[in-house]
């Protein structure tokens, strides 16, 4: 009993044996399998290689991030997942330093290439820089602007014209508002900086006056007050006057500018009180909150139509997951992980 137990056994193992071999077989024969099998096999197999003719080397700024194995993609809207290539070897020497990139079976081969390394880092600019392409960054600026304009002009615009007038009725300084207190306490404060400059010009303005004129011109300009010529009185003044007051600005424009600043400085609290009070009331009720109330659907629905085309350009990829950049740049920020993104471009020929 003990035999025939045995050599039952035996028997089942070989069965079991034989049908995990042909199970395995008819999987790897499945072209799904069969395919990244042999690519696999084929990735093994050149690793012992030391060159091949189609092998890439080149010449990068920095080995910060870079190891071997560290896979290398070619981001061109396709399957960006799969690395077309890897880093074989690198190292430095007297040119500078340099990576032997090897393509993967099946890849195609055929240059130009031009490589460009991202460098772990944890700063923002950096994974902007990362994550965010400058052709990226324009087609979306450029969808941005022609949401934002049609929005604007179409929709928004419209509405403040017709609120605008309530709007600056509640900051009328001409009315019984603080906007009133304001100009005329910033006014006054600005007289008084600019009022010896005023005489100045008044005294500037005399002596070119009388500079200009002879005798003959001033009983001229006394028969004309006299008579009460008044339009002769301007032909005759008025060019002289002006052409005095526009020398001395040009001579005294800073110190007019620095007297008006240091005005604004002086009454800065009390515009800060009223744009903080009076003005944001104003333009929160009368502007903001009613358009917003009149147009929350529109506005949330472009709001959610932006977040989408954000996330399609820069976070998820076509074939589903995470872009390539992007998570490189969750792994660098989030995961602190040390190794750069390497990606390639086919460049076009130069004429």
């Amino acid at each position: 009993m003990s035999t025939l137990g045995t050599r039952t056994r035996f028997l089942i193992g070989n069965l079991v044996l034989v049908g995990a071999l042909l199970l395995g077989a008819s999987v790897l024969a499945r072209p799904e399998v069969s395919g990244p099998a042999a690519r696999v096999l084929a990735s093994l197999g050149s690793a012992y290689q030391t060159d091949r003719a189609e092998d890439l080397v080149v010449p990068v700024p920095s080995l910060h991030g870079i190891q071997s194995g560290l896979p290398v993609f070619h981001l061109d809207g396709s399957d960006e997942k799969r690395p077309v290539a890897h880093v074989h070897d690198f190292g430095s020497g007297a040119t500078g330093a340099w990576v032997h990139l090897r393509f993967e079976p099946g890849e195609e081969h055929a240059g130009p290439w031009q490589l460009t390394v991202y460098p772990p880092s944890r700063k923002l600019s950096s994974a902007v820089k990362m994550a965010v392409t400058d052709e990226a960054a324009k087609r979306f600026g450029e969808d941005l602007g022609d949401r934002v304009q049609a929005l604007w002009t179409g929709v928004l615009l419209p509405d403040l014209e017709r609120r605008l007038p309530g709007f600056l009725t509640r900051i009328d300084p001409t009315q019984d508002t603080e906007a009133r207190a304001v100009m005329e306490a910033l006014t006054k404060r600005a007289m008084d900086k600019l009022d010896p400059m005023l005489g100045q010009l008044a005294s500037h303005v005399t002596r070119k006056v009388k500079k200009k004129l002879d005798l003959l011109d001033r009983l001229g300009l006394l028969v004309k007050v006299v008579t009460g010529d008044s339009k002769g009185l301007s032909r005759k003044l008025l060019p002289i006057a002006k052409d005095a007051a526009q020398q001395w600005w040009v001579d005294n424009q800073a110190q007019v500018l620095k007297a008006l600043g240091e005005a604004f400085e002086a009454e800065y609290p009390r515009i800060r009180g009223w744009v903080a009070g009076e003005l944001f009331d104003a333009a929160r009720e009368e502007l903001a909150e009613p358009i917003y109330e009149a147009h929350r659907a529109r506005l949330e629905q472009e709001g959610e139509a932006l977040l989408r085309a954000a996330a399609d350009a820069f976070v998820k990829a076509p074939e589903g997951g995470f872009r390539v950049r992007f998570a490189a740049v969750m792994r660098a920020q989030l995961l602190n992980k040390k190794t750069a993104l390497m990606v390639l471009e086919r460049t076009p020929p130069t004429r």
